[in-house]
């Protein structure tokens, strides 16, 4: 009788979905080929159906350098844990959701000529969810985290602290040379519930290398850089990025820096100026909300003007205008001033000029927010000029026609 119930346990247990998958190294990318899977890690054992039908299904990819691609078609997926070690998977136009972890490089170590490298490519739509995420856990461990094409990655957790591309809660002070890439691209977003903890999690990350290509939408509790000793994160907010962090920025070590690119910057980031007054301010492309603060200033902050363009056309030769870069919080303006610098005034190119020739002259605060001050001094094409001319020379006529 016992065995009996035993045996009908298991056989509900596996209807249910709970089950660990875990990916064979074959060449197909097919997530609905059932070849492509195992239950056991040990030796292979044919699932009868597809991962990812079952909430309580565990997904591992474990260090076989195996390519997958989830599909829109493969409909809402859904796992209470997902490990990845030296994987390619792409989601592309799924709906996905993690009720546990997400972690990434936490099985083995790498070494210095082969880092065990897992990238991760959300596109095409996606919308991904995760209750805690954990990036680059061992030694020589890389991961590459991408969301393009009006993708979504969402990190539910208020209660996990970090959200982290580098460590893990298991990984101790010892894992070092660990990387990082994170690009949210222009049409995308990325949500997380947690601090974006860049180098670290309950144990600083030494050595470690990360950059971020921000270019879309990224809210967070709060960000860190660079925890951890000759750790380095360099943060890149291109001029279509939307920032915004309900903690504190902390730029842990000097081995911390931000880059605004100041390149392809959103019209609504611009106001006309006249005289000292700013004409219908724009939202600051980073913004610290509610009690948001610079609470470590150890790194630097850069304006690259290199190239820099604007959205939209609507400008006036001559005239003075304003783009708002940093809603501070209640960060006083002197521990932030100090740590910012512009670079590449040079490289700026023709139609547009810092206002003055100091840092101050170029750098203003107006309540808690700070603007970069420029001037329009493109030049019209001749064949605006003709344009001109043309207009003038009909409305003579017209009048002369009068006469």
């Amino acid at each position: 009788m016992k065995k009996a119930l035993i045996l009908s346990l298991i056989s509900s247990v596996s209807l249910l979905g709970f089950a660990d998958y875990y990916r064979v190294g074959n060449a197909d990318t097919d997530w609905t080929n059932l070849d492509n899977w195992s239950t056991s890690s040990s030796s292979y054992v044919r699932p009868n159906e597809i991962p990812g039908t079952g909430a309580s299904t565990k997904i591992w990819f474990l260090e076989n350098g195996t390519s997958t691609t989830f599909t829109g078609a493969n409909g809402n997926l859904k796992f209470s844990e997902f490990r990845t070690q030296a994987a390619d998977i792409t989601f592309s136009g799924v709906n996905m959701t993690v009720s546990g972890n997400m972690i990434n490089g936490d099985q083995a170590a790498g070494t210095a000529e082969n880092y065990a490298t897992t990238n991760l490519n959300i596109s095409n739509g996606s919308s991904v969810s995760v209750n805690v995420f954990h990036g680059a856990g061992k030694e020589y461990t890389e991961l590459n985290l991408q969301i393009t094409g009006g993708s979504t990655f969402t990190q539910v957790s208020t209660t996990w602290s970090d959200f982290s591309l580098i460590g893990n809660a298991a990984a101790d002070a010892t894992q070092k040379y660990r990387k990082a890439y994170l690009l949210v691209d222009k049409t995308s977003t990325m949500n997380l519930g947690a601090n974006l903890n860049v180098n670290s999690t309950h144990s600083k990350a030494p050595d470690s290398t990360a950059v971020l290509d921000i270019y879309g939408n990224l809210s967070a509790k709060g960000i860190i850089l660079a925890q951890g000793s000759n750790a380095k994160a360099t943060l890149n907010i291109y001029g279509s990025a939307d920032i915004n962090i309900n903690g504190n920025l902390s730029l842990n070590t000097a081995g911390a820096t931000i880059n605004f690119v100041m390149q392809d910057v959103s019209n609504s980031r611009i106001s006309h100026m006249t005289g000292s007054d700013i004409d219908n301010a724009g939202p600051a492309i980073f913004r610290m909300l509610t009690s948001g603060a610079v609470a470590d200033s150890k790194g630097k902050i850069y304006i690259d003007l290199t190239d820099f363009s604007v959205g939209g056309s609507d400008f006036i030769t001559g005239e003075t205008y304003a783009i708002s870069l940093i809603s501070a919080g209640t960060t006083t303006e002197a521990n932030l001033y100090s740590i910012i610098n512009l670079i590449n005034e040079d490289k700026m190119g023709d139609d547009w000029a810092l206002f003055g020739a100091n840092k101050a002259d170029n750098l203003f605060w107006d309540g808690s927010d700070l603007y970069l001050k420029l001037v329009y001094t493109a030049v019209p094409e001749p064949s605006t000029y003709a344009a001109i001319f043309g207009v003038l020379a009909l409305a003579f006529a017209a009048y002369r026609r009068k006469r």
